[in-house]
C-alpha cells in the first residue's frame, strides 16, 4: 500500500513510519524539513506544510491511505 504520512518526524509519526515499513508499505513522508528525515528504503520525502491546502492536495494524489500524525503543539 502507498501511504502518505503527515508529521513523520514527530514522536507519533516516527513510530507510525516504522510500523508501516515493517508491514512492507511504501511511505511518502510529508514534512516541513526534509533534512530531518533519516533516509530509508521505501520512504520518499516530500516538503509540505499542513497549512498549505493546495500543496497538500498535490502531495496526497495517488496514495491509497493518508495518516495524519501532525501535532500543532
Amino acid at each position: 500500500m502507498k501511504i502518505a504520512l503527515i508529521g513523520t518526524t514527530g514522536f507519533a509519526g516516527s513510530a507510525i513510519l516504522t510500523s508501516a515499513l515493517d508491514r512492507g508499505h511504501g511511505v511518502t513522508a510529508i514534512v516541513r524539513h526534509r533534512e530531518k528525515l533519516q533516509k530509508r528504503d521505501q520512504v520518499s520525502a516530500a516538503a509540505g506544510n499542513v497549512h498549505d491546502a493546495i500543496r497538500l492536495t498535490e502531495l496526497l494524489q495517488g496514495h491509497e491511505a493518508v495518516i495524519g500524525a501532525f501535532n500543532p503543539g
